[in-house]
């Protein structure tokens, strides 16, 4: 870090694209550590750096100014300052809007996580029809990911069905909810075949929430039957 800022400090246009870069990233890293202060000093230096580049050229640097944009806002969220992450998240979905414009194949899976993000940010504020908004847009094209690389995407699929369920039954839509789970169950059975131990405790989960689902139905035989099921894979 200290040796590209040297750089930077000698030819700013060649190595300051660099300097986000390592700063963005270690904003990831102390964020992950949970050492919050530190993510939020480089997450914002990153964010400094990347909004003088674009001024320069953004063609070039607009997907650089995408990316600290959401981690601005995950980690803002992660304060519980969610009105703040939903403007870093805002800004941050208009420019992957444009960008999937000019390259869906690029900017797919880019612009799937920032409406995943906005979608349970907007659920957590119980702003429930917009979350429903943005997740179903996210729906649409991690169906497409995953339909091509099922491996790689079914996981991230599978969180956002159950996160769409349990947005329908916070508005007490628990027919539309019982749909959602039952296709993130599908997802997660064939995840968790394939890998029990990563598994089993994201499909045990979603056993439960289905179980809830059935009681808030009045159904209690069917919530009994996948409650047991719940149990018996997370006691795996």
């Amino acid at each position: 870090m200290k040796i590209y800022e040297k750089l930077a400090s000698e030819d700013p246009k060649t190595y300051n694209p660099s300097v986000a870069l390592v700063l963005n990233n270690l904003g990831v890293n102390y964020r992950e550590q949970n050492n919050h202060e530190k993510a939020k000093e480089c997450h914002v230096k990153c964010l400094e750096i990347r909004e003088e580049l674009v001024l320069e050229d953004p063609e070039t640097h607009n997907p650089g100014l995408a990316l600290i944009l959401n981690n601005m806002g995950i980690y803002c969220d992660s304060q519980s300052e969610y009105t703040k992450a939903n403007e870093y998240y805002v800004r941050c979905l208009s420019l992957y809007n444009k960008l999937y414009k000019e390259d869906p194949e690029v900017y797919a899976f880019d612009l799937a996580k920032v409406l995943f993000n906005l979608g349970l940010n907007c659920n957590v504020q119980s702003n429930y029809t917009e979350a429903e908004s943005h997740y179903l847009r996210s729906l649409e094209i991690y169906k497409k990911l995953a339909d091509r690389s099922p491996k790689f995407y079914n996981p991230d699929l599978a969180r956002l069905l159950n996160n769409i369920g349990n947005n329908y039954s916070q508005q007490d839509n628990f027919l539309k909810a019982g749909v959602y789970y039952m296709r993130c169950l599908d997802v997660y059975k064939r995840l968790a075949y394939e890998n029990p131990y990563m598994y089993n405790p994201a499909l045990a989960v979603v056993l439960g929430n289905i179980s809830i689902n059935y009681s808030n139905q009045d159904n209690p035989t069917e919530a009994e039957i996948y409650h047991m099921m719940s149990l018996e894979v997370g006691g795996m």
